[in-house]
């Protein structure tokens, strides 16, 4: 997949919809990326991009809600924002802080692991779920 300015540290699809399924990229150019992976060209096209962090933070980890309605991503910020599918909104549903300020400055808290159980999404930093 070409599309990002910068390496990218995950990739996941996204549950089945009638066998149509989307690549969800992070990267450290602090975007995520959505792919429409049903084409037969060899390189997918990019369906929605998020801002998701700044350019100064690195997008680790993104994962899928079991629905395929939300998607969250986690950064080396150490917060993790979740974003609506189903909406045209750019803007994240939820941000959740896992460091303080201070703390993320310092380069602690980074989130390394997202996933999401049927109504839980839990997160992984620094020996912390």
């Amino acid at each position: 997949v070409n599309g990002h300015s910068d390496r990218m540290f995950w990739c996941e699809f996204s549950p089945s919809e009638n066998n149509n399924f989307h690549l969800a990229t992070a990267s450290a150019d602090g975007k995520v990326k959505i792919w429409d992976t049903s084409s037969t060209e060899s390189n997918p096209k990019c369906i929605r991009s998020f801002n998701s962090h700044s350019n100064e933070v690195e997008v680790l980890r993104v994962s899928w809600s079991h629905d395929g309605d939300f998607l969250a991503s986690g950064g080396s910020d150490g917060v993790v924002r979740t974003w609506s599918l189903r909406e045209s909104s750019k803007l994240p549903k939820l941000e959740i802080h896992c460091v303080d300020a201070e703390a993320s400055k310092e380069g602690k808290g980074q989130v390394y692991g997202l996933v999401y159980s049927t109504d839980t999404l839990a997160a992984g930093y620094e020996n912390t779920v």
